[in-house]
């Protein structure tokens, strides 16, 4: 699976909303068909293939449904050249995606004389993959990682099919989508598309209380400071050091989807990356027209946020003056954000601050903010503003002189914190996932090496089999590379990892010493 990566394309992705009807009075046929379609990328694919390919998924979806339900929905049909994954991600909208994999995918092909037979990877010619069972529950993942994102930036596809007019609303999809393929379907294929097969959740390392301390400090500093210059209008302020979560002012459900864009869609920058490599959040560039921009006057406030450009989305961008330097742990200045440095003689300076939508966990609603991302060091600071909140040039300058002074200091002393965690010596290779927190925690063992992509495969097979499941506490696989044992108890689950040639009964023996001198408190 993971040399394949790479070779899987997406051949299309489109929206359908099945109770669509057309406009005209007297419609043809054709136009029933053309009026449920809400997207289609690519956008110069044939009227002919579009209608054909909808009236496949509304085919499938027609015939499968009364035999499905929210625990076992439709999931995919697959072919030798296609899989077609559908999912409906909100009431009557249903997202499809028609991947093109190599030959290879699930086998070599039938001689040709069997070419009859062998319509279906389901013929027993084939040499099946070894994950044909998983993957209609990983492309599943790919969709809702797809509405996870387009949500972030642009709220619920309903609201702004509605609120938009055709065109518009077609040209955002559209940048989205394109800028969704770059990240998740070339050379950042593995890092990203693993990544969001993981757990739902903020990657954790301990730090000591004073670290903490100094960390709220900064945070409660800069939203007292702020608030006495931009009539409260900073909301929030989230604090991440590499790939770790250390402070939010929001609820961890919350902020999850934005913690996984801001740290996931892009490698770790504590990863080592070769010579001429680029930071965290390299984009898919478009000319600076594609950034959503807004110009602030010398001490005066602007007249207002301009809305989104026409025909734009915000995913996957960065500060264009951010785009294409190397990636570096000294790194100082806005990755969303105004435009550095500022030029004192200039009267007007360019803030990119995409508006990102945040769902409230305690009511289910969706509150829309304006994003910035200052980068000091290692460390990632977020801050999320009022929807409607009016940047001044003295504001800014002072934020940035704030967090220019302030940010530095606090990665230093957060990066002494966590090398001594990570360096420490640790016999023993686990995953730690608290379903109440949703905190995930490694110990240092397992590596990106150790830790491959099949490996993340198998501990989400065995994560799934426990939320399926409450009864199940306990989980064994193992093949020629691992053995795992999963372990479920009061919404805490513990993965450990051996080498594949242990016994049973010394894998029985090694899990017993392990929990008693490490999860004792857990497991009893």
């Amino acid at each position: 699976m993971q040399a394949l990566l790479g070779k899987i394309k997406i051949g299309s992705l489109f929206l359908v909303d099945p109770t669509l009807k057309p406009k005209s009075v007297k419609p043809e046929e054709e136009e029933y068909t053309d009026a449920k379609i809400m997207f289609f990328h690519p956008r110069a694919t044939d009227i002919h293939e579009k209608r054909k390919q909808a009236g496949i998924s509304e085919g499938v979806v027609s015939f499968f449904q009364p035999f499905t339900s929210e625990q076992e929905p439709i999931q995919c049909i697959s072919t030798v050249n296609f899989t077609h994954v559908l999912k409906e991600i909100e009431p009557n909208v249903w997202l499809n995606i028609v991947l093109t994999h190599p030959d290879s995918l699930y086998g070599l092909r039938a001689a040709p004389e069997t070419k009859e037979e062998s319509e279906t990877i389901a013929n027993a010619k084939f040499h099946t993959s070894l994950f044909r069972e998983e993957d209609a529950k990983i492309f599943h993942k790919l969709l809702d990682a797809f509405h996870r994102y387009f949500q972030l930036f642009h709220g619920p596809i309903r609201a702004l099919f509605t609120a938009s007019p055709p065109a518009i609303f077609e040209q955002i999809c559209d940048d989205f989508t394109k800028n969704f393929e770059f990240h998740f379907f070339s050379r950042e294929f593995e890092r990203n598309f693993f990544w969001n097969l993981e757990f739902q959740g903020l990657f954790y390392c301990p730090i000591d209380k004073k670290q903490f301390l100094q960390t709220q400090l900064l945070v409660n500093s800069l939203l007292i400071e702020q608030s006495a210059l931009d009539n409260d209008g900073l909301q929030h302020v989230l604090v991440f050091h590499d790939e770790f979560y250390i402070s939010s002012t929001l609820p961890h459900e919350d902020i999850q989807p934005l913690y996984s864009y801001l740290v996931g869609c892009g490698e770790s920058s504590r990863e080592p990356l070769p010579s001429g490599a680029y930071r965290p959040l390299k984009v898919h560039t478009y000319k600076e027209g594609g950034f959503i921009s807004f110009k602030v006057k010398r001490e005066e406030e602007s007249e207002g946020v301009a809305q989104d450009e026409e025909g734009r989305s915000s995913f996957g961008k960065i500060n264009s003056k951010q785009v294409g330097l190397p990636a570096s742990g000294k790194t100082l200045g806005y990755l969303i954000g105004p435009s550095q440095p500022f030029d004192k003689d200039l009267q007007v300076m360019d803030v990119f601050a995409p508006r990102v939508y945040i769902k409230q966990s305690h009511d289910g609603s969706t509150k829309p903010y304006r994003l910035l991302v200052f980068q000091g060091h290692r460390c990632l600071v977020t801050l999320l503003y009022k929807d409607d909140h009016r940047f001044t040039f003295s504001a800014m300058d002072q934020l940035t002189q704030f967090l220019t002074l302030h940010v530095p200091a606090v990665s230093q002393q957060l990066e002494q914190v966590v090398s001594k965690v990570l360096t420490k010596e640790d016999p023993i290779r686990f995953l730690y996932y608290n379903r109440m927190n949703m905190a995930v925690k490694f110990s240092n063992l397992v590596s990106k090496e150790v830790f491959t992509p099949e490996l993340i495969l198998t501990v989400n097979q065995m994560h799934e089999a426990f939320e399926g499941d409450p009864e199940c506490v306990e989980q064994h696989m193992n093949n020629s590379f691992y053995w795992v044992v999963g372990l479920s108890s009061l919404g805490r689950e513990i993965y450990l990892i051996f080498p594949p040639n242990y016994t049973s009964a010394k894998v029985d023996v090694e899990k017993k010493k392990i929990l008693a001198m490490y999860f004792q408190n857990l497991y009893i």
